[in-house]
């Protein structure tokens, strides 16, 4: 996904029957032989990718969460690029190593050869053009300059092979390195811009998403619903409450949308800058605004507990005082938004809500 594609694409560049930047050979750096009798070789694709993601995670500084979503696309787009191609790419990835990435010496295997390649070749660059758009969806903005930098050196080497391919197909050799020049290689030391600043672990920029979800009503209901043994009737009308107080959070939602992101931006900003100050003071101010969520939340539970029967609040409470360092189940199923006040009293034992982030 980025020029790095160029030195460990392996995983993309490769099994597209275009190989991979001057570093393919008849055995991985690990001394295990591809075993080109497989026509999927798996277990050497996924030790390729497995390194390019480790490759990746160095050059651009990735966090946890960025290294997880990193390998999940890489594996992705790779397994389905295989899936997808796989009777086209090994049996020219098997005459090019058969060749040691050479030319052919006969001149009808020089064009077949150069066609097949060059076909495989634009499908890759097509795959690494799709993949690398989602992937920058995860970076922040620093580490984009580093992308554009190696998205440019990309298309270098995808332009030198297509023309390499191109002269094969033709019947011309070419002296000129079959994947073109490779900076990384050619030059001691960082190429392109500085390393980016690291993330904080956990944060994932570019995916956006509300500060709370609305099936943490759901859930509080459900369990709820299980925790006091609710008869039918009494389970229709708590999902009626929870019907009307989930279109009212959701209206919330709509109308705050512009100031929750507003907020994100400005608390990722702060995350990327490590300014921790400006970071509680957004997370103050984004409490601040989900007041009436709490509110919500006070207001349905009450009227969840106006439900209940006596015999139903005592064999709770009787259950709960059996198991008194058990928590309750809503809070391991949904979290909502962060707050330290609990959002309405409860009597001793009974269910509470705590809307977290």
């Amino acid at each position: 996904m980025q020029s790095q594609m160029k030195r460990t694409a392996g995983a993309i560049v490769c099994l597209a029957g275009s190989l991979w930047c001057g570093a393919v050979s008849a055995d991985d750096k690990n001394g295990h032989p591809i075993d080109l009798t497989q026509p999927a070789a798996a277990a050497t694709i996924g030790r390729i990718v497995d390194q390019a993601v480790v490759n990746i995670g160095r050059r651009y500084n990735l966090n946890d969460r960025q290294l997880e979503e990193t390998d999940r696309i890489m594996k992705k787009r790779v397994n389905g690029f295989l899936k997808e191609h796989e009777e086209e790419i090994w049996p020219a990835i098997r005459e090019l190593l058969a060749n040691n990435l050479q030319a052919p010496e006969d001149m009808s295997d020089l064009k077949r050869l150069g066609q097949s390649a060059r076909d495989l070749a634009k499908l890759a660059h097509k795959a690494v053009v799709e993949g690398n758009a989602e992937w920058r969806k995860i970076l922040t903005d620093e580490q984009k300059k580093t992308h554009d930098y190696d998205l440019a050196e990309l298309e270098k080497s995808f332009a030198q092979m297509d023309q390499n391919f191109a002269e094969w197909a033709e019947g011309r050799k070419t002296d000129k390195p079959m994947f073109g020049p490779n900076p990384h290689m050619a030059k001691r030391g960082p190429v392109g811009p500085p390393t980016p600043t690291r993330l904080e672990d956990g944060v994932l920029p570019g995916h956006k998403s509300n500060i709370f979800k609305l099936t943490v009503f759901d859930a509080f209901v459900e369990g709820f619903i299980k925790d006091y043994e609710l008869d039918a009737a009494q389970i229709d009308s708590a999902r009626s409450i929870l019907k009307e107080t989930k279109t009212k959070a959701k209206d919330f939602q709509v109308s705050k949308s512009a100031e929750v992101a507003k907020i994100e931006e400005a608390r990722n900003k702060a995350i990327a800058a490590r300014d921790h100050k400006e970071r509680d003071r957004l997370d103050a101010e984004r409490k601040k605004l989900l007041e009436p969520v709490y509110t919500l939340f006070a207001q349905m539970e009450g009227r969840l507990r106006g439900l209940l029967r006596t015999a139903q609040v005592e064999r709770y409470q009787a259950k709960a005082k059996s198991a008194p360092s058990s928590k309750p189940e809503v809070a391991k199923k949904e979290s909502a938004p962060e707050k330290k006040e609990k959002p309405a009293a409860a009597a001793p034992g009974e269910k509470k809500v705590d809307a977290g982030t």
